[in-house]
């Protein structure tokens, strides 16, 4: 594991210095979340899939983690943490979805890519995003979801998901986002009248000593299309 993104009072600290304070909630998502740093340019899928199976293992308090385990997604380490196994658990068990019948479409458009096997791939034939951690978590009766923005007012109905997602009672797990060919994950949500933020972690940062947001025009935000997982209302 290399680091540990911040708990919620934690994170609390930088987000004030960013937003104003009146009339602003700023909700995180329950419990800590690991942070995987991708290695190449076609992990962070992957990582993103690590950080949110440790995430989901710890929040559920045991019945998700026995899944998880069960499936070799996650182990306990000596110090009673859980961590991710790493990327050919994560292919593996993304073949066991697709030989139940569950994303075959997904299943269709990565078998494309190349003739070579999918487990155990390398490059751009090893992407993954948020439809295929959906396919593993949902065949492990972990109840999450997807879904997909890519009309004219995408942008705007990617934030109000985000913010009726983190505002919902109950247990809040991260969001997978993918767009632009690149995956994230969305921890929480800052609800400020006229300039809504999505608290977010990016794989592809070398540490998390900061909690980083972005704001509907963001250049890095900008996409064609927006496909988020998160857990239901469980």
């Amino acid at each position: 594991m290399a680091g540990v993104a911040p708990d919620a009072e934690d994170a609390m600290l930088p987000i004030r210095a960013e937003v104003p304070p009146n009339n602003t909630t700023v909700t995180l998502c329950d419990g800590p979340v690991p942070f995987y740093r991708q290695k190449n340019s076609w992990s962070c899928g992957y990582c993103c899939f690590m950080m949110m199976a440790v995430a989901l293992a710890v929040l559920d308090g045991g019945g998700w983690a026995e899944a998880l385990g069960n499936a070799g997604l996650i182990t306990l380490a000596a110090n009673d943490y859980y961590i991710a196994t790493g990327v050919l658990p994560i292919q593996k068990a993304i073949a066991d979805a697709w030989a139940a019948g569950i994303n075959k479409d997904g299943e269709k458009l990565i078998r494309g890519r190349s003739k070579t096997e999918f487990v155990g791939s390398t490059g751009s034939k090893a992407k993954i995003g948020s439809c295929q951690a959906w396919a593993v978590f949902g065949r492990l009766r972990i109840p999450v979801t997807t879904n997909c923005f890519d009309e004219v007012d995408r942008v705007d109905k990617l934030f109000e998901a985000a913010r009726e997602y983190f505002l919902m009672p109950g247990p809040r797990a991260p969001m997978i986002l993918t767009h632009s060919n690149h995956v994230r994950l969305i921890v929480g949500f800052i609800d400020t009248p006229g300039c809504p933020q999505l608290i977010y972690v990016d794989p592809i940062w070398s540490e998390v000593d900061c909690i980083e947001c972005f704001r509907k025009g963001d250049d890095e935000l900008r996409a064609d299309a927006y496909e988020v997982m998160y857990l239901l209302d469980a």
